[in-house]
C-alpha cells in the first residue's frame, strides 16, 4: 500500500505475476485530512528513530503468504516500520500496558490505526510474519494436512462469464488448479465481452511452473481432493432453520410492525435472508449512493426480528431499489466466514448509462460519514447532477431518470454469499422485467444475472451463483398469469381454484420448458396471489389499469439437504401494492470437528479446542497416504482421448458452437492435466476458442467429480468441451483474413507426456467487424463476396481513407447495412417507447445479423428494440470507430468549440464523415419525438459517444474527464442546427 499525501491518493498493489493495482482518491473532508496528517506524523517519527525496516511485506494478507514464487519488490518502507512499531505497541498493551492516545503522546502510528480501525489488518500482517518464520524452520516429520472443506461445488475459474453468447448460453466455469499459486484478487468486470474474458486464460508459462514444478505441492493437492471425496467419513450434518422473505414495498416507508412477517413462527430461525424491491423510487435514489428509506426499513426489520433470539447483521447490499440483508443468530456468528456481496443490473448491452443534466450550476450534496460504506450505483461511470430551475428542466430530469432506471438499477439482482460452518450459501434477491407479455425478457434477465454475477474472494477464484451448495433465489420475479381476464381470475381465486390458476403461471411454464430456473425448486403455493392490491388495503387493484392478480413474489431454491417447512404470504401487511412472502427451510449443514476446522482456518495445530472427530479424519488421511505412496512408486499417469481432431463448420459472429470429447485415466495413479501455452505464447488458445474445463484431476478406478459440472461421471472419465465463439474482439481479424479458425491445443500431464488436439473450421464473414471503407465498396451481401476479394479490400483499406474520384465503380456513400438499420428505426421506431434503453432479444439479434450478412432485405426481422441494439453492436464492433483513432485526442480538445468540431468532422475519411453526419441527422430526428420515446440529448450523447469516439487501444481505459468531453462533442451536434 502506497500513500501519497501530496496527491491525496492511496495506491494498493497485490502480489502476483500480473498484480492488479487500485488507485483510490481520498475525499477532501476532515476525516481524510486527519488520516493524512497521522500518516505524515508516523512517517516523520520513523525517520527520526532511524529504525531498521522490518522483514514483513506491507499489505499482504496471511492467505497470500504461501510457499512458491519469490517475494516481490517491497514498497512503502515507512508504512512497514510504522506497522512494526504498532505491533510492538500492541504486544506491550496485551501484557498489561495501556498506550496513551492523547494528542502529542504515544506513537502516532498507534493513533492512526486505532482512530481508523486498522487493527485487524496489522494483526493479520503479524500472523503473516510468524507464518513465514515457521515455514523457514526445518520440519522433522510430515504431519497430516488440515482437512478440506467438504465439497463446496468446484470453484469457478479466473475468467469473467459471458454476456454475449445469447439467451440460451449457460454460465462458464473453470476448475481450480491442482496446486494454487499465490492468489491474486480478481477484479469484477460486470457486463464484460466474452472474448475479453476468454483472453484471460488460466494457464500461462509462469503459472504452469508454479503449479507443477513442485511435487510436494501436487501431492498435497491430490490428498485434499481425495479427502474431499471421503468427507462422509469424518463430517457430521446438522439441520438449521433459514427464513427467506421477499417484499416489493413500492417506495413506501414502514408504517407498522413487521412482526406478522418476521416472527410468525414459535421457533426462531437461525438465519434471516430478507429481500426488498422498489425500496426507494425517488429521483434522489438514482443519483446518490445512500437512501433515507434504507435505514428506515433496516430499523423496522431489526425491531421485528424474533424475540426469542439475538441476531447480528452479517451483510447488506443495495442497488437502488433492490436491497438484501442477512441476519444471523449471535451464537452462529463465529461460524460465518467468506462473506461477499455483489450486484448485477440488467439492461441494454449490459452497460451502465451515464446521465448528465448540464443546464445549471452544480450543487454539491453534503453527507455525513457513515460507518458502513454505502454502495454506489454508478461504480464505473462519472455522474453529474445539476440544479433544474425550470419546469421544462425538471420534466427532462424525470425522463432521464426513468431511462436510467430502465438501463441500470431498477431491474437486476443483488446477492450475498457466505460459508456457514462448512456449507456454502448464496442468496439472490432479484427484480425482473415487468409486463405480462415480457416473459422472455424476464428469462433473459435471469440468465444475465446467472452469467454475470461473480463473487471475488482473495482466497478463491471467482465464484458464480450456481457454484454453491445451497442457493436461495427470492424477489419480485414479475412472472404473471397467462390470463387476461381479471374478473375471471378473481372469480377463480374466490372459489379457491389456485391449482387451476397455477397451470397458467408463467414461471411454472418457463421452468417446465427449461427456459429459466431449470434447476430450482419451489414449494407448493397455497396462498392467493400477492399482486396487485390497492395500497393500504386488501382490495384488488381498482385503478384504470386493473392489473390481473399474479404470484409475482416467489422464493425458490436449489441444493441438497434442503427441506421447505412452510411457504406463505402475509396478508395482514398493507403498506404496499404487493404482499410479503416468506419461506422457512430446514437445511442440513456440514460440520467439521472443532480442531479440524481450526487447523483449516489457521493452518496451525489446535491449542485450546477439544478434538471431536479427529480420530476418524486421521485414520482416513493415513490410509490415503499409504495408498498414494504405493501408487507413486509403481506407476506414471496416462490418458486416452476419444478425439484429437475437431472441425467447426460455418462459424458465425456471436454464435456459439460446442463440441466435446472424453478423456479417460487409463493409468493407475491420479492424473493431473492442464492445457498449456505453446512456445512463445501467453495463452493456451486463441481468443475465439476455449476449453472447459481447461485443467483438472482424474482419479483411477473410482467415480470422478467433475469440477465444472458439479456431478459425478462414471468410471475415471471426464468430458471436455471445446467452444468456439467469435466476439467483437476477434471478428475483425477473422474478417480480414489475419486469423483463421485453426489452432492446436497442448494437453499436458503432470509427470507425463503431452497430447495435441487440433481445431480447424470455416468462418463465414460478417458485416459486423468489417471496416466502413470496405463495406462502402461491397454492394452485395457480404456472404456473396469471395473471401479473397474481402481480404484484398481490407488490406487496401488505408487507400480508401481519401475521397475517391469519379470512377466506374464509385463506392457507396455509407454502408448499406447502416442505412438498413437506421432507415428501419427512422420509419418504424421514432415514437417507440424507451428506444435504445430496452435490450433486444438474443434470438432476434442473431436473425438480424444473419439477415444483413446474407441479403439486402426489404424489412429487418425483430422488434424495434432488437434493431436498435443491433445498430449499437455494429458500431461497437467496427475495427476503426466512426471518429478515427488518429483524431481521438483532437476530438476531445475541440469539444468546447462547435466550429472546431465541424472542422474536425470535415477531416474524417469519406465513409466515416458520411456515417457520422447520417447518424447525427437520425438522432436529431429522434429527439423531435422525445415525448414518446423518452430520449433526451444527454442520454443519447452518453450512449453514442462511447461507440463513435473510442480511445486507441494502446491508451487503455478512457478517463472520466475524457468521457465527459466526448459526450460534449456529440451533444454539440445533437443540439445544433440541421445544417450541421
Amino acid at each position: 500500500m502506497i500513500i501519497d499525501p501530496s496527491l491525496s491518493t492511496l495506491r494498493v498493489r497485490i502480489q502476483g505475476e500480473h498484480p492488479p493495482e487500485l488507485l483510490v482518491e481520498l475525499q477532501d473532508d476532515e476525516r481524510s485530512r486527519t488520516f493524512i496528517q497521522q500518516v505524515m506524523k508516523a512517517k516523520q517519527q520513523v525517520e527520526v528513530k532511524g529504525s531498521v525496516p522490518g522483514k514483513m511485506e506491507p499489505g499482504v494478507c496471511a492467505h497470500l503468504k504461501r510457499s512458491g514464487p519469490a517475494p516481490h519488490r517491497r514498497v512503502a518502507r515507512p508504512a512497514v516500520n510504522a506497522s512494526k512499531n504498532l505491533l510492538e505497541g500492541h504486544a506491550n498493551s496485551s501484557a498489561g500496558e495501556t498506550p496513551s492516545r492523547t494528542a502529542g503522546s504515544g506513537d502516532p502510528s498507534v493513533s492512526l490505526v486505532t482512530d481508523f480501525g486498522f487493527e485487524n489488518h496489522f494483526n493479520h500482517a503479524l500472523k503473516v510474519e510468524e507464518q513465514k518464520n515457521r515455514q523457514n524452520q526445518t520440519i522433522g516429520q510430515r504431519e497430516a494436512p488440515p482437512p478440506p472443506v467438504p465439497p463446496l461445488p468446484p470453484r469457478k475459474g479466473p475468467y469473467v462469464p459471458s454476456t454475449a453468447s445469447g439467451a440460451g448460453a449457460p454460465p462458464r466455469d473453470r476448475p481450480p488448479p491442482i496446486q494454487t499459486p499465490t492468489p491474486v484478487r480478481q477484479e469484477c468486470s460486470h457486463g464484460a465481452e466474452r472474448s475479453s474474458a476468454w483472453a484471460d486464460s488460466p494457464v500461462t508459462h509462469t503459472l504452469r511452473q508454479a503449479t507443477y514444478s513442485s511435487q510436494a505441492g501436487l501431492r498435497e493437492g491430490v490428498l485434499k481432493y481425495r479427502l474431499a471425496k471421503k468427507e462422509k467419513d469424518y463430517v457430521d450434518i446438522h439441520n438449521f432453520r433459514f427464513f427467506a422473505g421477499t417484499w416489493n414495498v413500492n417506495g413506501q416507508s414502514p408504517d407498522c410492525t413487521l412482526a406478522p412477517w418476521l416472527c410468525c413462527d414459535a421457533e426462531p430461525p437461525d438465519v434471516y435472508a430478507l429481500g426488498f424491491q422498489e425500496l426507494d423510487l425517488s429521483t434522489e435514489a438514482f443519483f446518490y449512493m445512500d437512501s433515507s428509506k434504507e435505514q428506515l426499513w433496516i430499523d423496522a426489520v431489526e425491531r421485528s426480528l424474533h424475540p426469542k433470539a439475538k441476531y447480528k447483521r452479517a451483510r447488506i447490499i443495495r442497488l437502488v431499489g433492490m436491497m438484501l440483508v442477512v441476519f444471523v443468530k449471535k451464537e452462529h456468528v463465529s461460524h460465518i466466514r467468506e462473506v461477499a456481496a455483489e450486484c448485477v443490473g440488467t439492461g441494454l448491452m449490459n452497460k451502465m448509462v451515464r446521465l448528465f443534466v448540464t443546464d445549471m450550476p452544480v450543487v454539491r450534496r453534503e453527507r455525513k460519514h457513515s460507518a458502513r460504506p454505502s454502495f454506489c450505483l454508478f461504480r464505473f461511470v462519472s455522474f453529474s447532477v445539476r440544479v433544474m430551475r425550470t419546469a421544462r428542466a425538471r420534466v427532462c430530469a424525470r425522463v432521464c431518470v426513468r431511462a436510467c432506471m430502465c438501463v441500470q438499477g431498477n431491474k437486476g439482482g443483488v446477492a450475498v454469499r457466505f460459508v456457514f460452518h462448512n456449507t456454502s450459501f448464496c442468496v439472490v434477491n432479484s427484480h425482473l422485467a415487468a409486463h405480462v407479455e415480457d416473459f422472455e425478457r424476464r428469462n433473459q434477465d435471469y440468465k444475465d444475472i446467472c452469467a454475470r454475477m461473480t463473487f471475488n474472494l482473495m482466497e478463491h477464484p471467482p465464484l458464480s451463483i450456481v457454484k454453491h451448495d445451497v442457493v436461495i433465489w427470492l424477489g419480485d420475479l414479475n412472472y404473471r398469469l397467462c390470463m387476461y381476464d381479471a374478473a375471471m381470475v378473481k372469480k377463480l381465486i374466490a372459489e379457491k381454484q389456485l391449482r387451476l390458476l397455477q397451470e397458467y403461471d408463467q414461471l411454472n411454464m418457463q421452468r417446465q420448458s427449461k427456459r429459466a430456473f431449470t434447476d430450482f425448486m419451489e414449494g407448493e403455493i397455497n396462498f392467493i396471489p400477492t399482486y396487485k392490491y390497492d395500497a393500504k388495503s386488501d382490495r384488488w387493484d381498482s385503478s384504470g389499469k386493473c392489473r390481473v392478480p399474479a404470484w409475482c413474489d416467489r422464493v425458490l431454491w436449489r441444493g441438497s439437504n434442503v427441506k421447505q417447512l412452510s411457504y406463505r404470504s402475509h396478508m395482514g401487511l398493507q403498506t404496499s401494492d404487493h404482499k410479503p412472502v416468506s419461506a422457512i427451510f430446514s437445511i442440513g449443514v456440514n460440520l467439521l470437528s472443532c480442531s479440524a476446522l481450526f487447523m483449516m482456518l489457521t493452518k496451525e495445530p489446535p491449542t485450546h479446542v477439544k478434538m471431536v472427530n479427529d480420530s476418524r479424519y486421521k485414520k482416513v488421511f493415513e490410509e490415503l497416504v499409504r495408498d498414494m505412496d504405493r501408487m507413486e512408486n509403481d506407476f506414471l499417469p496416462s490418458l486416452s482421448l476419444t478425439r484429437r481432431e475437431f472441425t467447426f463448420e460455418n462459424v458465425k459472429f456471436r454464435q456459439l458452437q460446442r463440441q466435446s470429447f472424453l478423456i479417460t485415466n487409463d493409468g493407475q495413479v491420479p492424473c493431473s492435466f492442464a492445457f498449456i501455452p505453446k512456445l512463445n505464447d501467453s495463452q493456451y488458445c486463441k481468443a475465439w476458442l476455449r476449453a472447459d474445463p481447461s485443467e483438472g484431476l482424474l482419479d483411477p478406478n473410482l467415480p470422478v467429480f467433475s469440477v465444472t459440472r458439479s456431478a459425478f461421471l462414471s468410471d475415471e472419465t471426464m468430458e471436455i468441451s471445446l467452444e468456439v465463439y467469435v466476439s467483437k474482439d476477434s471478428v475483425t481479424l477473422l474478417n480480414s483474413g489475419a486469423d483463421k479458425i485453426e489452432d492446436i491445443l497442448v494437453l499436458h500431464l503432470d509427470r507425463g507426456k503431452d497430447y495435441f488436439v487440433t481445431v480447424s473450421g470455416t468462418y463465414l464473414p460478417s458485416c459486423f467487424g468489417t471496416s466502413l471503407e470496405t463495406l462502402c465498396h461491397v454492394k452485395k451481401p457480404i456472404r456473396e463476396v469471395p473471401v479473397t476479394e474481402l481480404i484484398d479490400l481490407e488490406n487496401s483499406r488505408m487507400n480508401f481513407l481519401v475521397d475517391c474520384g469519379v470512377t466506374e465503380d464509385r463506392p457507396l456513400k455509407i454502408p448499406k447495412e447502416v442505412w438498413l438499420l437506421v432507415n428501419h428505426l427512422f420509419t418504424k421506431a421514432c415514437q417507440q417507447e424507451d428506444l435504445f434503453q430496452t435490450p433486444g432479444l438474443q434470438e432476434e439479434l442473431q436473425s438480424i445479423i444473419d439477415c444483413l450478412d446474407t441479403s439486402i432485405p426489404d424489412s429487418i426481422p425483430g422488434c424495434n428494440h432488437s434493431v436498435a441494439e443491433a445498430l449499437l453492436i455494429f458500431l461497437e464492433a467496427l475495427p476503426e470507430p466512426v471518429v478515427c483513432y488518429e483524431l481521438y485526442q483532437r476530438c476531445l480538445e475541440c469539444s468546447h468549440d462547435s466550429r472546431l468540431c465541424k472542422q474536425l468532422i470535415s477531416q474524417l475519411p469519406r465513409a466515416h464523415r458520411n456515417v457520422f453526419r447520417y447518424l447525427m441527422a437520425f438522432l436529431r430526428e429522434l429527439l423531435k419525438h422525445s415525448i414518446y420515446n423518452n430520449l433526451t440529448a444527454n442520454l443519447i450523447a452518453t450512449l453514442f459517444a462511447s461507440l463513435l469516439i473510442r480511445p486507441p487501444q494502446l491508451t487503455g481505459r478512457q478517463m472520466p474527464n475524457d468521457r465527459q468531453r466526448a459526450n460534449d462533442f456529440i451533444l454539440g451536434f445533437l443540439m445544433g442546427s440541421e445544417e450541421d
